[in-house]
């Protein structure tokens, strides 16, 4: 007689009364267990890769016409060095771009000749540390046309400063008009 683990016997009894045999839920777990560690250090793999600035959607989608928010996250100093200020520039494209006001920090807009707004935040106290992150809000009314939307963001740092452009450019998918206001 073989000795069994006493997961074997734990499996045995969860698994009576299924349909599926245990030898069979053993293999669908190990398969799991297999695709969530390729997973996950997939995903360990990609962090540092994906540390840049990047678009927020909490709830509703970017529908054209619509009203909505965004939320820009910076998610890091300037190399260790921590930040003091944020440029996002909204195309003028987007009829309306408000900043959130966000404890410690003073925002304001800038309007430029090409019709786009620069919403410009600036730390009014002890500047981000390196070590946290910050979500800066902005209320905006979506392009009246469908398709992707670049927002190039500069972050400011003490030392230093990192541009947020080009094949990092944070982006934004405006969808189909969805018939509703605000």
């Amino acid at each position: 007689m073989t000795a069994r683990s006493p997961f074997s016997a734990r499996l045995r009894a969860f698994t009576k009364g299924f349909t599926m045999n245990a030898r069979s839920l053993r293999r669908v777990i190990a398969a799991s267990a297999c695709t969530a560690l390729i997973a996950g250090a997939g995903l360990l793999a990609a962090s540092p890769a994906s540390a840049h600035a990047t678009v927020q959607m909490y709830g509703g989608k970017a529908t054209a016409g619509g009203y909505g928010a965004l939320w820009m996250r910076i998610p890091h100093g300037c190399d260790g060095s921590p930040t003091k200020r944020v440029t996002i520039t909204v195309p003028a494209s987007f009829e309306s771009a408000k900043p959130q006001m966000i404890g410690g920090w003073k925002a304001k807009v800038v309007k430029r000749a090409d019709g786009s707004r620069q919403l410009i935040w600036n730390a009014t106290g002890d500047p981000l540390p390196d070590d946290q992150f910050v979500d800066f809000g902005v209320s905006v009314k979506w392009p009246a046309a469908e398709g992707k939307v670049e927002l190039p963001t500069v972050q400011h740092c003490v030392k230093g400063k990192v541009a947020w452009i080009g094949d990092e450019v944070p982006t934004v998918e405006v969808g189909p008009a969805s018939g509703g206001g605000h």
